[in-house]
C-alpha cells in the first residue's frame, strides 16, 4: 500500500465521521418534524367539515360510499312514489278505482229504476244498504217498499222485473215476499236482493 492510499483512506474516514454526525442530526430533525406534522399539523389542514361534523381525509372515501348508498336508497323510494305504474300495488288500486266507478254507475242506474215507482211525489222503494262485491260481481240491495199501501208486494215484484231487464244484470235472486205493518210508515215489504253483474 502506498502512502497516498493511506492518506486518502484516512481522509475519507474522517470525512465520513464528520458528515455522519450532520447526517444523523438531519435525519433526527426530519423524523421529528414529520412525526409532529403527522399528529399535530396535518390533521388541522386535512380535516373537512361536512354538515357540522369534522372528517379526516382518510375517512372521506368511506363517507362517500355510505352517502352514495343512502342516496341510491332515497332515489329508489322517490321512484316508487313518482313512478308507481310499474308496481302491482298501483295496478290493483287502479282496478279498485275502476270498480268503484262502475259501482257508482250501477247505483245510479238502480236508483233510476227505483225512481220509476214513485207515486204522488213519494218514493216507493227505499234502500238501507247497497253493497258491491267486485270479486264476485254481486250487488246486494237491502231496503223496503212503502208508501203504496197494500200494494207493497206487487210493487216489489215489479221492481224485481225492472231489475231483471237491466242490460248489466245476469241474474236476480228473488227475496222473500212479506208484508209487514209499522205505525209510522204503514204497510211495507222488506227485501234483500242479490244481483249478479255481468
Amino acid at each position: 500500500m502506498s502512502n497516498t492510499d493511506s492518506i486518502s483512506a484516512a481522509g475519507t474516514e474522517a470525512l465520513l465521521a464528520r458528515m455522519s454526525r450532520f447526517l444523523l442530526l438531519f435525519a433526527g430533525v426530519l423524523f421529528c418534524t414529520l412525526l409532529l406534522s403527522r399528529f399535530f399539523f396535518l390533521p388541522r389542514f386535512t380535516q373537512v367539515d361536512i354538515a357540522g361534523a369534522s372528517y379526516e381525509a382518510r375517512d372521506l372515501p368511506v363517507l362517500r360510499a355510505s352517502l352514495s348508498d343512502a342516496v341510491q336508497q332515497l332515489e329508489e323510494q322517490r321512484d316508487a312514489l313518482l313512478f308507481p305504474v310499474q308496481y302491482p300495488q298501483y295496478r290493483h288500486l287502479v282496478q279498485r278505482k275502476h270498480a268503484q266507478a262502475d259501482a257508482a254507475a250501477l247505483y245510479d242506474r238502480i236508483d233510476a229504476v227505483a225512481g220509476q215507482f214513485r207515486q204522488e211525489g213519494m218514493d216507493a222503494v227505499f234502500f238501507s244498504s247497497l253493497r258491491l262485491d267486485p270479486a264476485l260481481r254481486v250487488l246486494t240491495l237491502e231496503g223496503d217498499v212503502r208508501n203504496v199501501g197494500m200494494r207493497s208486494m206487487t210493487v216489489l215484484a215489479q221492481f224485481l222485473e225492472a231489475l231483471r231487464s237491466l242490460p248489466f244484470v245476469s241474474s236476480v235472486d228473488s227475496p222473500r215476499f212479506v208484508r209487514l205493518q209499522d205505525d209510522s210508515i204503514g204497510s211495507y215489504s222488506p227485501f234483500t236482493i242479490h244481483l249478479t253483474i255481468l
